[in-house]
Formats: C-alpha cells, structure tokens, sequence
C-alpha cells in the first residue's frame, strides 16, 4: 500500500515537470524576437530619416520619414524596401537596412532682352543645381548702351550674380544711343556750348552760339529750329552747323557833355541811350577831362550793368547785345569840380 503511494507520488511529480517544461516551451516559442534598423543617406548631406535606426519587436510598424536638405529633393528608398514617397511604414519581421536616396534640385533660368539686337547675355539661360550662384554678363551691341535688369534681376551692373533658388527669369534693357556731331561756318567765327557727344535715344539737346566779334550766328542747320539757341531730339545721328557771318559797320557817333559837382547837384549825372538789335556788336571810347572823379558803367535794357569802369581818364568798351532794346551809358560826377567828358561809338549791324 505504501508502495503504491510512493509510485503516485514520483508519477505526480515526474508530470508536474513534463507540464511546466512544456507549457515553458510553449510560452517561449510565443514571444516575438527583437529586430535591428540600420538606415543610411545619399548622398550624405542629401537629407535626414526618421527614424535613424533602433532595434523593434518583431512584427510591428515603423513609420520612416525622409527629409530632403536644403537646395536637395527626395528620389525614393531602396535597401529592403522600395518606394518613391517619403513617407513609408515597413514592418520589422527582420532585420532591416534602408536606404534614402537624395538629389540636388535643379532651376531654369531664362533671359530675354529688349529690343531685341540691343545687346547679348552670358549664359542665356539653362538648367543650374539649387544653391549656385550664377554669373550672367550683359555686353551691348554696337550703338547701345545697357539700361537695367528686370524680372528677377535688378540693378544696373553690367555683371550679376543670380542665386538659384528657385526658377528665374531675367530681363536685360538696353538703351539706344545716338551721336551729335556740332561745327561752326567759319571755323573760328565762334564758340558754341557744349553739345556734341553720343546721347540717349529721345534726349533733347540745347545748342547755344556765341559770336566773335564782328560775327553774329545767322542760322542753325540740321537741328529742330534755325534760331539760336536751339535743340536737336536723338532720333538718330545728327550733324549740327551753325552759320556766322559778319556784322556791317555803321559810321561812328560822338557825343560831349559837362557835369557839375555833385555839391551843386545840378545835373552831376548824365546818360546816353544805344538802341540795338540782338547780336549787334557796340565800339566804343570814353574820355574824362578835367577830374578823374567821373565813373561810368553801361546797362542793358534790364537795368544789369554789363560793364563797369569807375573813376578813370579813358577806356575803351566792346560788347554784343544779348537782348534787344535801350542800352544806356551813365556817367556820374563824384567830385567838387566840374567835368566834362567824351563818348564815341560805332554799331555794328546785322545785314
């Protein structure tokens, strides 16, 4: 009887291990194992995944997200998986190695210039990695001159750098130019104004003559007007000429006069009027007698002293009318002494 309970006991016991090993076993062979994510980029500075790698159960779900660097672009996975977004979700029944593939993005860059024949560009345009920068150069054709940029350029420099950030599209202006060419007839009859060089199209420039004595500037050819002064518009090549001829000599006019002391005040200031007509020249001479104290000075119709001689004995005056009308002569006795003094001129006049 004992010994039967004994051998139950050992069976009991010898099936109690037999479960527990087996239900160990069991278990065991239930638990999913651990897997490995190794990731890798190209090229290097290409862009970032997320995530980089880890070590996951097996059997779930990573979600990988590839982020593409500035100026790069995402171009797909490979490695064990392969897909072009750059989101993707795999799931870890192995080990894993992925890789995230990266390229430069690229932009267009387009020019255009106006008018058209007006200049050239280097480079015209083409496709360029994001992040360069690209040096365009403009050169003017013949008879140009380069204005400004536009579109997505600015500035007037005949040299830019362009950032390629995006597409571009840029515009070259250039201006057409013309040249003023300006003579005298005859050569040395008289000076004009600064005028001739190369001008823009559409300027307006003012041409002024000044005569030589005893010439006057007659007429104006191959400008806007024949007066003086005049302007020519840069439409196109121009050649200016302005025409002098001589002025004609009048017969001498004198005149004589007594002043009296300024103390007195009589009459210690007198004055002689010259008419004359534009670019009329005036001769003249002036005499003091007695005192040195008379001054004198010449006005133009307005009233402008043009010449201004003080308190000597004699001078002698030349001058050309700028504006038509009454030029007057004035002496004027600043002594205690009586006076007498002594004009002579001649006029010169237009034909």
């Amino acid at each position: 009887m004992n010994n039967r309970r004994l051998k139950l006991k050992k069976y009991i016991g010898l099936l109690v291990i037999v479960v527990i090993t087996a239900a160990f076993i069991l278990f065991s062979g239930c638990t999913p194992p651990d897997y490995q994510l190794s990731t890798s980029v190209t090229p290097l500075d290409g862009g970032t995944i997320n995530p980089s790698s880890g070590i996951f159960k097996g059997g779930s779900d990573v979600t990988l997200v590839a982020t593409p660097a500035k100026y790069y672009e995402f171009t797909g996975w490979a490695g064990d998986i392969s897909e072009n977004t750059s989101r993707v979700t795999i799931r870890m029944n192995s080990n894993k190695n992925i890789v995230a593939s990266f390229k430069k993005t690229t932009y267009n860059l387009q020019s255009s210039v106006n008018p058209i024949g007006g200049g050239t560009l280097d480079p015209t345009g083409g496709s360029f990695e994001a992040g360069n920068n690209v040096r365009v150069t403009v050169t003017p054709a013949s008879g140009y001159r380069f204005g400004n940029w536009g579109g997505s350029a600015t500035g007037n420099s005949s040299q830019i750098d362009l950032l390629m950030d995006n597409n571009k599209t840029i515009n070259a202006n250039f201006i057409r130019q013309f040249t003023l060419k300006v003579t005298s007839q005859p050569l040395n009859a008289g000076n004009v104004s600064s005028g001739a060089g190369v001008y823009d199209q559409g300027n307006i420039i003012t041409l002024s003559a000044t005569p030589n004595f005893p010439y006057y500037p007659k007429t104006w050819i191959g400008t806007d007007t024949n007066t003086n002064p005049t302007t020519v518009t840069m439409n196109s090549d121009k050649s200016a000429i302005i025409i002098f001829e001589p002025t004609i000599k009048s017969e001498p006019l004198q005149f004589n006069g007594n002043l009296t002391n300024l103390e007195m005040a009589r009459h210690p200031v007198e004055s002689i009027p010259i008419e004359l007509k534009q670019y009329e020249w005036v001769q003249g001479e002036i005499k003091v007698g007695q005192s040195p104290q008379i001054s004198t000075n010449i006005q133009d119709p307005n009233g402008k002293v043009i010449k201004e001689f003080g308190p000597v004995a004699q001078a002698s005056f030349s001058f050309m009318a700028q504006t038509p009308g009454i030029y007057t002569v004035t002496f004027t006795n600043t002594s205690i002494f009586y006076s007498n003094y002594y004009l002579s001129y001649t006029i010169y006049h237009l034909p």
